[in-house]
């Protein structure tokens, strides 16, 4: 199975907007899913302009050779993009769960644009016509 590490805020929005259940659904597995781990190495100095959840993210990231970090904040999203981490998103985990039919991609960018989460118009017109356009994809 892969090995995404995430940083709390992208699963605090999916908490949000009672979407939680894709994470579940997207790693195929039951409450074993989620395993809450302690990093093992300093933080890097790069990454002190970083809150400490988004610098233990990174690490532990670096450390267990994950496949994705998955984070929002654009600050660690550029930091883990430095260290050669693949990033992951909300809107990019909605996205892949509507193309899984998990849930419905419209409807999941409402409720979270009810939220204080922040992304522009334009990011969510992307995944949106993305997902209109992929095959087998006839609503939004």
């Amino acid at each position: 199975m892969p090995v995404v590490i995430s940083d709390a805020s992208p699963i605090h929005y999916l908490a949000l907007i009672e979407e939680t259940q894709i994470l579940q659904a997207l790693a195929n597995a039951l409450p074993t899913w989620v395993e809450v781990r302690a990093i093992s190495s300093p933080i890097d100095d790069s990454l002190s302009m970083l809150d400490r959840g988004e610098q233990e993210a990174i690490t532990l990231a670096l450390e267990l050779q994950a496949d994705a970090l998955l984070i929002d904040e654009n600050k660690g999203r550029e930091a883990a993009r430095l260290h050669g981490l693949r990033i992951i998103g909300t809107l990019r985990v909605l996205y892949d769960a509507a193309g899984l039919r998990l849930c419905d991609l419209r409807e999941a960018f409402d409720k979270l644009q009810r939220t204080n989460f922040r992304a522009s118009a334009a990011l969510y017109d992307h995944f949106l016509e993305l997902h209109r356009t992929r095959s087998g994809a006839t609503s939004s």
